[in-house]
């Protein structure tokens, strides 16, 4: 049996021992994650160096506008958030009307040392609905039902 979101969902990522990043939804019927790959800067401020500060667009951080938050530096073939500064970051995306399968794809870049990054999809509460630890690579996937 399937369970049904009671809640919101959530998608939620963490760096190392660093709180999770959060998202939640907004339409029923409707899943999406805004600004993903972190490339839309608009509202961060330039710390120059490649390095900006501030929540991503389309994010909320707990950690208020960290510096050094995300880099989009020479080097890197998109933009990348720090999450070691960020902390939980939370976003509306979305919230099905009837029992569903929410799968989630994403990319853990190495950002110095060895990083991994814990993810989980839960109701907007404390109930998570899946969740893993992932180390450094493309194409994780985490599925919910």
């Amino acid at each position: 049996m399937r369970k049904k979101f009671k809640k919101v969902p959530l998608l939620l990522i963490g760096y190392l021992f660093t709180p999770l990043w959060v998202g939640t939804a907004s339409q029923a019927n409707t899943l999406s994650v805004t600004n993903g790959d972190f490339a839309d800067l608009t509202g961060l401020t330039d710390q120059g160096g490649g390095w900006y500060q501030g929540s991503p667009a389309g994010w909320t951080s707990s950690a208020g506008t960290p510096g050094w938050a995300v880099y989009s530096g020479s080097g890197n073939p998109a933009p990348v958030a720090n999450l070691n500064t960020l902390s939980t970051l939370r976003q509306n995306m979305g919230t099905p009307s009837v029992p569903s399968r929410v799968t989630v794809t994403f990319d853990i870049g190495a950002f110095g040392g060895a990083p991994s990054a814990t993810v989980a999809i839960t109701d907007g509460g404390s109930t998570v609905y899946g969740s893993g630890t992932y180390a450094v690579g493309n194409a994780h996937t985490l599925a919910a039902y």
